[in-house]
């Protein structure tokens, strides 16, 4: 039997973060330690915690400020400003 269940846990683990972003969980660590803007975690029983909704909003931001996701972004699509001679 195939078991599909998936854990909607409204906090992830250090390790279910880096397994979440494709990276290691010294990575993780590394980044929040340097970073301001890096979602907000907190300890619990020794294990950093990140709450779901925290993460998912970085990613958006993240995802806003990416011009392969946010065409408004991408350079190719910005208006033609046409300068001519003047009449």
């Amino acid at each position: 039997m195939n078991d599909t269940r998936v854990d909607e846990s409204p906090y992830l683990t250090v390790k279910q973060l880096a397994a979440r972003w494709h990276t290691t969980t010294n990575a993780i660590y590394t980044a929040r330690s340097r970073r301001r803007n890096y979602p907000k975690g907190f300890r619990l029983s020794g294990k950093v915690l990140f709450p779901r909704a925290e993460v998912e909003a970085y990613e958006r931001a993240g995802q806003a400020a990416d011009s392969r996701f946010n065409t408004a972004l991408d350079p190719a699509n910005a208006a033609v400003e046409l300068v001519g001679r003047a009449a």
